[in-house]
């Protein structure tokens, strides 16, 4: 390592539990998204309802709703997709400042 960097290296034990970390708490999230969802698709789907107008607003909610909890959950898929990447580049800079610090003779 050059003596005057501040960077240090990324344990690659420690960056895939924590990448793999993220990738199960974003599936379980996910998981619960599509269970609530097909649950209460199906718990409505036995509900008669009379009015068009109700049915309409209904669904509309429905919509809002999923599409309202499921942004926050892609979102931190997104940042998390984005830490990686961040890691994967701080590595590589990291690994061509060591090796051109310090040229072979």
């Amino acid at each position: 390592m050059n003596p005057g960097s501040k960077r240090q290296p990324i344990d690659p034990v420690k960056a895939r539990v924590a990448i793999l970390k993220c990738v199960l708490i974003d599936s379980i999230f996910l998981a619960c998204w599509t269970g609530m969802t097909w649950g209460l698709d199906h718990i409505l789907s036995l509900v008669k309802i009379s009015s068009h107008v109700d049915s309409v607003a209904l669904n509309t909610f429905q919509w809002i709703f999923g599409v309202s909890t499921l942004a926050p959950i892609m979102i931190y898929t997104i940042f998390d997709i984005a830490k990686v990447f961040i890691r994967a580049y701080t590595e590589i800079e990291y690994i061509w400042e060591t090796r051109h610090a310090y040229p072979r003779s």
